[in-house]
């Protein structure tokens, strides 16, 4: 499904709960310069967070510059037949990321918020229907904290299924945005706005 899926085995790069953000943002940004794209594995809602944090950093970066266009990502479950129910439970996932020109829209933000306690099945659903419906609605999957932001990747990941069936791609424009509490200080929230493109040839 992935255009990355060329990339040779030894060039995935692997996320875990004590990746070093920094570095793992530079090697993302290397790889994307160089070929325009970059494959990230990680298991675990830590790991995961992990990996987000360093497409967001090498996504500010490649901001600075090429103003034009925007670090997308797509994802995909990997299962494991040998594993364990445990290993199952952790959602080990790939995430394809991509280097292209921003996709402009004036339509608004329709907010589609997740916990660590959502469906997973249900929400992934709900995406693809939604997209399918309406081509110029813009999706914002919002999420806050590790358990969360794991559980909206893994129900992309099966909208990104779904959404294929129809011949079409999900890529995901990630941003982090500051939440205000009623008590307390702020917290970061995920942001993954929702592109329903064309599957390229």
């Amino acid at each position: 499904m992935f255009t990355s899926r060329a990339l040779a085995t030894r060039q995935l790069l692997m996320a875990s709960a004590g990746t070093d953000v920094g570095k793992l943002g530079g090697a993302i940004c290397a790889r994307l310069r160089q070929e325009g794209q970059a494959e990230v594995q990680a298991m675990g809602p830590a790991a995961l967070q992990r990996a987000l944090r360093g497409l967001l950093r090498c996504r500010y970066w490649l901001q600075q510059e090429r103003p034009g266009h925007e670090t997308y990502l797509s994802v995909e479950a990997i299962h494991h037949e040998a594993g364990s129910k445990a290993e199952q439970a952790m959602g080990e996932l790939r995430l394809a990321v991509l280097l292209r020109p921003r996709v402009v829209s004036a339509a608004s933000e329709e907010d589609v918020v997740v916990s660590q306690k959502s469906n997973i099945g249900k929400l992934g659903a709900y995406v693809s229907a939604r997209l399918a419906e309406d081509a110029e609605v813009r999706l914002a999957v919002r999420s806050v904290g590790p358990k969360a932001g794991s559980q909206a990747l893994r129900a992309l990941s099966i909208a990104t299924r779904l959404v294929a069936k129809d011949g079409y791609r999900l890529l995901l424009a990630p941003r982090e945005e500051e939440k205000a509490e009623d008590a307390g200080p702020s917290v970061r929230q995920l942001v993954l706005v929702c592109h329903r493109m064309p599957l390229e040839e």
